[in-house]
Formats: structure tokens, C-alpha cells, sequence
């Protein structure tokens, strides 16, 4: 349910900051109970609220660099390393304590996106990638409509974990490797 999102979510570093040494770093939301209560007038959480949230809608709100960090964990089986501009920054290097299968799992699941999913494009002869696809929206400032958004964080062989976000098709707005 909504308290295992939470957690997990917490565990990968969703919805916190990186600690990247950037200025104003935002943090995001991981919609839960008390968060809707709070921004919602006192509404109580519904088992839909927990359909859009396990799927990153709703009020779920992560940087590109959290997704990033999040998919190097996965790729990594664990080990959690904070962003960093650093060359050869090793400091505050962790190692979850999540049973590598589920690890295995998720980048059968990451590596179907591309073999079957999502992200078939990605799908080159004698190089296996994995993917994250996802498609955010939010609110441009002085809109009621959300803007939608395509994002997508690839793993390579090489452990290079670009993001790549796009607001319009074919615009990329950003891309953010990370090597994990």
C-alpha cells in the first residue's frame, strides 16, 4: 500500500534532496494520507490516490537527478552514492539492505521497457541497456492545464545513467549523466 511507497520511496531518495553541490536543489513530494490531509482541505486518502501515486502521478513530484540517483542504486544492487560535481568523490557511499533478487527483478522489468516496452528505440544489437521511462506533468506558472512532459533514464553497460527530459516533442530541456 501507500506506507511501502513511502518507504521505498524514502529508501531511493525520492521527494529529499541529493546533496548535490548546486545552490537551491528542490526537494519534491511523496504524496501519503498526511500530505493529502494537509494540502487538501482534511481529505482522507482514497485506494486511488495510491493507484496514481504508484505509477508517479498525482502529487508525485522528483527531480531528475533523484530518478537518476534512484536508478543507480538499482544498477548498483544497493549502493547508494550521493551526487556530487566532484571528480572521484567517494565519500557517502552506503549499501542498502535490500535482497539483491528484488534488485534482479526490477532490471528484468527496467530491461523489458526496452526489449518490449516503452523504450524500444533503445533496443541496439550487442549492447544491453535497461530503462526507466515516465512521463511527469506540472503546472506552468499561471495555468490550469499541466504540461506534460517524457523523461527517460537509461542503464548502460558502462554504468552511465543519463536522464533526458523533454517538454515538446523532439525539445530536450535537459540531460543529466551519473556514474554509478
Amino acid at each position: 500500500g501507500i506506507e511501502n511507497i513511502e518507504r521505498y520511496a524514502k529508501i531511493f531518495g525520492l521527494g529529499e534532496k541529493t546533496g548535490v553541490e548546486i545552490g537551491s536543489e528542490g526537494a519534491g513530494t511523496i504524496p501519503s494520507p498526511a500530505w493529502k490531509a494537509k494540502n487538501f482541505n482534511g481529505d482522507v486518502w482514497v485506494k486511488g490516490d495510491t493507484y496514481h501515486t504508484s505509477i508517479g502521478q498525482y502529487g508525485f513530484l522528483v527531480t531528475p537527478l533523484q530518478m537518476a540517483k534512484a536508478i543507480a542504486i538499482i544498477a548498483t544492487d544497493g549502493k547508494v552514492v550521493r551526487p556530487t560535481l566532484l571528480k572521484n568523490d567517494s565519500q557517502n557511499q552506503v549499501q542498502l539492505g535490500i535482497d539483491n533478487a528484488i534488485f534482479s527483478v526490477v532490471k528484468q522489468g527496467m530491461r523489458m521497457t526496452v526489449t518490449e516496452g516503452t523504450a524500444q528505440i533503445l533496443s541496439i544489437p550487442g549492447l544491453r541497456v535497461a530503462a526507466k521511462t515516465f512521463i511527469p506533468s506540472f503546472f506552468s506558472t499561471g495555468s490550469d492545464s499541466p504540461v506534460t512532459t517524457a523523461s527517460l533514464i537509461v542503464e548502460t553497460p558502462l554504468r552511465i545513467i543519463p536522464s533526458v527530459g523533454m517538454d515538446s516533442p523532439g525539445r530536450m530541456t535537459n540531460i543529466s549523466p551519473i556514474l554509478s
